[in-house]
């Protein structure tokens, strides 16, 4: 993460936590959600077809949104029956247009797309509308995240000297990734001592695995989309608001954090609030 890709995840941010703590602004946070998720799953088929994969855009781009719509408006409950359907729609197309030539790997390509960057999303909207504790449970996510970036980002700039992944990335060091998971751990203490009410769930022996557990987390998803630019042959995902690096480039720590905090709710936070208002 660059020192401006910094800056306008800082902005993405405040303009996310405005939407979490003003009811009318729902709609907006909807809105960005699926526009992120939109221009990321395209980023991902421009870098598999740079990689020679020819995967169907138009059905995976409607998976993409048929994944976003059943999280928010039913939890998932439709999301096997939309998984089934849009493999069968990706094999109709490809028998088609190209006959039974390489179906496995355009099958594939094209599925692993909106499973890659849609699913992670919606189960933060399913976070956000169904558990009581969401809306803080995310709030801490994010900003682990962004303290894990911007903590690899300084130390590994200054101290990193030890390569973590020479082949993905050659930037990031071992020093970095030490120095953003301390980041991490001094954030999050720092958010339960100063706004103690919101996170009075958690106390700190939890609170620090967690932490540990999505700071890791965001490094590999960090590393997984590099590997991605790297097979594709390309330095960014795509063009995005911040001038520097595609929507994937943004959102690729939370891909793999989402997942991780869904799991952390399901065993120590069941779902049992009901829906909190769409609008």
């Amino acid at each position: 993460m660059t020192l401006r890709r910094m800056c306008s995840a800082f902005i993405l941010i405040a303009l996310i936590f405005g939407s979490l703590f003003v009811v009318q602004l729902k709609l907006v946070l909807y809105l960005i959600v699926f526009a992120i998720a939109l221009f990321g799953t395209y980023e991902y088929f421009s870098l598999t077809s740079l990689a020679n994969f020819r995967p169907k855009w138009i059905p995976g781009l409607l998976f993409t949104v048929a994944i976003l719509a059943d999280s928010i408006l039913t939890r998932g409950v439709h999301l096997p029956f939309i998984f089934a359907a849009a493999l069968a729609i990706v094999f109709t197309f490809h028998l088609i247009q190209y006959s039974y030539t390489n179906v496995i790997q355009t099958t594939a390509v094209t599925m692993f797309g909106p499973l890659y960057v849609a699913l992670p999303l919606g189960l933060g909207m399913m976070i956000l509308r169904f558990s009581p504790l969401g809306k803080e449970l995310i709030v801490l996510m994010v900003i682990i995240v962004w303290a894990t970036d911007s903590g690899a980002y300084f130390i590994g700039r200054e101290l990193g000297r030890t390569k973590l992944a020479l082949r993905m990335s050659p930037k990031k060091t071992v020093e970095g990734a030490i120095g953003g998971a301390v980041a991490a751990i001094i954030a999050a203490v720092l958010l339960k001592h100063f706004v103690p009410g919101l996170f009075a769930f958690l106390s700190y022996s939890t609170l620090l695995v967690l932490t540990l557990s999505l700071t890791i987390a965001a490094q590999i998803g960090d590393l997984a989309e590099s590997s991605l630019k790297r097979a594709a042959g390309a330095k960014d995902s795509g063009y995005s608001f911040t001038g520097h690096g595609g929507f994937l480039d943004i959102i690729d720590s939370l891909l793999f954090t989402l997942p991780l905090l869904y799991g952390y709710i399901l065993i120590f936070h069941p779902f049992s609030h009901p829906p909190q208002i769409f609008f």
